[in-house]
């Protein structure tokens, strides 16, 4: 049976996957270690803690088979989404001096082109656009809920074709959100960027919003108790990091560990706890140390990164007050 995938490759080695993908040629990073041999390290428990870092982000190329559909977001061009079949099974392939010496991008799985499609065109739903944009926590994932509307993709003479008002405003958004983004790096640094997500929470919840930074925050810059038109209450803490770039994994574990305290400091039930951040990119076995600590503390963890964040900031901007 065919399965269908989504793999977001390198940012910073764009134009170098695209060009092997030009000859039928995947390539994935984290791929110094052949992962057929991290796979018999994994079952006999032998494994480094770097290894199994790597093998839990990338263990699943392995379970790509001949035959089925991958869907690579940005490649082979920015605002393109290749569609790929898969022609053979996975193979490790090392590239030399990748990163000043150290090899990379050994994980490959060949491929033929079979269709191509922009994310903005009308053609796309907006689950599919966030399978492969927002909600793509890993960089790889399997897409068979959209296994249809990647066939019928594959077919459709309207793929590439954007809206032309989406494709304009598309443009104008992204400007506005790398301004935001400028100014609040140069405005307001550490601390000081709990001010405007302040403003930006209490315009969302007014009334609602406590602000518990200092000696009292015990992991929670922020909690909301808000109450709905119906009656019913929830209450979400929010934790606030000015973190830019990738997160490497002891910041995601130590601002976890904050939602962690923040959870236990909190009188009542939590509903939701939440790290908000300017950060573009998580480090790759997040999603395993997010749900090993929403499993101890039994409340849905969710983590906001800098497209997300800048979006909630540009919504709402015009009717915040500082």
């Amino acid at each position: 049976m065919t399965a269908y995938w989504g793999i977001r490759t390198s940012k910073e080695k764009h134009e170098l996957i695209g060009e092997y993908l030009a000859q039928g040629v995947l390539r994935q990073g984290w791929g110094d270690r052949d992962l057929r041999e991290l796979r018999v390290r994994a079952d006999d428990g032998s494994l480094d803690p770097e290894g199994r870092s790597v093998w839990r982000y990338t263990q699943r190329m392995l379970d790509i088979a001949e035959g089925d559909i991958v869907v690579t977001p940005h490649q082979p061009e920015w605002g393109q989404n290749g569609i790929w079949r898969v022609t053979g099974p996975y193979e490790f392939d090392p590239l030399p001096d990748v990163w000043d010496g150290q090899p990379d991008f050994g994980n490959v799985i060949r491929v033929e082109p079979i269709g191509l499609f922009d994310h903005r065109s009308a053609t796309v739903s907006s689950g599919l656009r966030t399978a492969l944009g927002r909600g793509f926590r890993p960089r790889m994932r399997q897409l068979n809920d959209h296994a249809d509307e990647i066939e019928t993709l594959i077919r459709s003479e309207d793929a590439m074709l954007p809206s032309d008002a989406a494709a304009h405003f598309s443009q104008v958004r992204n400007r506005a959100r790398e301004a935001l983004y400028d100014g609040l790096v140069e405005q307001y640094g550490s601390a000081d960027f709990e001010k405007p997500i302040g403003a930006l929470l209490e315009t969302i919840y007014p009334n609602a919003v406590r602000h518990t930074a200092g000696p009292a925050e015990q992991g929670r810059d922020f909690v909301i108790e808000d109450r709905d038109p119906l009656g019913l209450t929830r209450s979400v803490i929010v934790q606030v990091k000015s973190w830019s770039g990738p997160i490497n994994k002891p910041a995601l574990q130590h601002g976890l560990n904050q939602l962690r305290d923040g959870v236990t400091a909190q009188t009542g039930t939590v509903d939701l706890a939440v790290l908000l951040t300017l950060a573009d990119e998580l480090p790759p076995d997040a999603e395993t140390t997010i749900g090993i600590v929403e499993q101890e503390i039994a409340v849905p963890i969710r983590v906001l990164l800098k497209d997300e964040t800048l979006d909630l900031l540009l919504d709402q901007i015009a009717h915040m007050h500082l």
